[in-house]
């Protein structure tokens, strides 16, 4: 499996304590017109909506941590569906499905998030989760998440990413090499078949890999995400209705 966080190193206050970090998470999520079938876009509502009492828990219960959160949504536009803030405000809002998939100008918000001056000082690699049931319908998403790699909290180490290709029209082709470039490795894309599936992996991607995140020790990082990946995986029942 490939590095995933790299050498990230916690600072220290003067008195040699572990000074309090922000963590941010970001999610884009697909809001397509495709979103609207077998009940995807529902699914998705009810996953974000159950893991907001999760990451707020969480929250509430690290002193090291800061954690911030924001969604971007797309359809054949894109915008804040909820603005980054801090987790004890972060109240999840149900998406409404809409347009087209124009991935490259939610990557353009995401850049313009993790600018050096958006970001600040002293961060956790910040959670980039990339939420979708297809490919692209714009032309620019390439040129995008090539400017996303070179941002200084773009590059390779310094941000951990992940993706859920929902349904198969997101897990073959043209679309499961999208996700596959936005993450940089494509273990980190994560297949949802079914509502289990997507909730579960959701739940990973972002209270499970927050809580691997903010912990002190980040030797182990990459086989301790492949471990909740496995582990999420064996903890998912079949259903018979599939995306």
């Amino acid at each position: 499996m490939n590095n995933i966080l790299g050498n990230y190193e916690e600072e220290t206050d003067r008195f040699g304590g572990v000074s309090k970090a922000t963590l941010k998470i970001i999610v884009l999520a697909d809001c397509s017109g495709s979103m609207g079938a077998y009940g995807k876009i529902q699914s998705l509502n009810a996953a974000m909506k159950e893991c907001e009492f999760m990451l707020k828990d969480f929250h509430d219960a690290n002193a090291f941590v800061e954690m911030n959160i924001g969604v971007i949504k797309f359809e054949s536009e894109a915008s804040w569906h909820i603005p980054v803030q801090t987790m004890r405000d972060y109240q999840w809002n149900d998406l409404e499905i809409e347009g087209a998939t124009n991935l490259g100008a939610a990557i353009r918000l995401l850049r313009d998030e993790l600018t050096e001056e958006n970001m600040g000082k002293k961060n956790k690699p910040p959670v980039l989760l990339l939420v979708s049931d297809g490919g692209p319908t714009d032309d620019t998403w390439r040129k995008e998440i090539d400017e996303l790699n070179q941002l200084p909290w773009g590059q390779k180490g310094r941000s951990v990413r992940m993706a859920i290709a929902i349904g198969n029209d997101a897990q073959e082709g043209e679309a499961k090499r999208t996700l596959e470039m936005f993450t940089g490795n494509p273990e980190l894309v994560l297949e949802a078949n079914n509502s289990t599936q997507l909730k579960e992996y959701i739940k990973l991607a972002t209270v499970t890999v927050s809580k691997i995140n903010s912990s002190s020790n980040t030797k182990d990082m990459d086989s301790t995400i492949k471990d909740a990946l496995d582990h999420a995986s064996s903890q998912i029942e079949d259903e018979d209705m599939i995306f």
